[in-house]
């Protein structure tokens, strides 16, 4: 799920990470998310899940995007 991810950009990034409905920490994601850029870690997990990504600081917020 979705949250298992965002721990691991937690633990490696040392951020913090909000959701902003219960729902979200669930979907189901799978395969590899390149990791070394955040970026572009958060750019795919966008993809791969349908939800969008806000970072502020050390504070990802994961939400749902309304164009999916």
């Amino acid at each position: 799920p979705l949250k298992d991810v965002m721990t691991n950009l937690e633990l490696t990034y040392g951020l913090e990470v909000q959701y902003s409905a219960e729902n979200l920490k669930e979907i189901p994601i799978s395969g590899g998310i390149p990791n070394q850029n955040l970026n572009i870690c958060i750019a795919a997990i966008e993809k791969a899940t349908g939800t969008r990504i806000i970072n502020k600081g050390n504070i990802l917020r994961v939400q749902e995007n309304p164009i999916y």
